[in-house]
């Protein structure tokens, strides 16, 4: 039986890209993604979902580059779990998105990055 771990998420960055070069000289950026949608309890009223998301490679490069805060993006990946102890000594497990390919849909204020899908 075939098996797809696949994600798309389309929202707003939450602060400017964060990353660096592997001694490889690969490229890594870490996002902060936030997703929007009516509450279960009140249509009315929002209910916001926070997504770490990474990217490596020329992705990890173009965000670095062209991306900031509040841009609205849309990205394709996977989601991730992987467990840490806590300070507190108790096991804890975060979900990651380890992105394939990210695209600016629109700029919270205009700039010289191109639009569009990014491969």
């Amino acid at each position: 039986m075939p098996y797809d771990n696949t994600l798309h998420l389309m929202g707003y960055l939450g602060k400017d890209p964060e990353g660096g070069y592997f001694s490889s000289g690969t490229a890594h950026a870490k996002l902060s993604v936030s997703c929007k949608r009516p509450s279960r309890k009140n249509e009315t009223e929002e209910h916001t979902e926070w997504f770490a998301t990474e990217l490596f490679g020329q992705q990890a490069e173009y965000a670095m580059k062209y991306l900031k805060k509040g841009d609205c993006v849309s990205v394709w990946g996977g989601i991730w779990s992987r467990s840490y102890l806590g300070r507190d000594g108790t096991m804890r497990t975060v979900y990651e998105i380890s992105a394939d390919r990210i695209s600016l849909i629109a700029r919270k204020q205009s700039a010289d990055a191109p639009a569009g899908e990014y491969l």
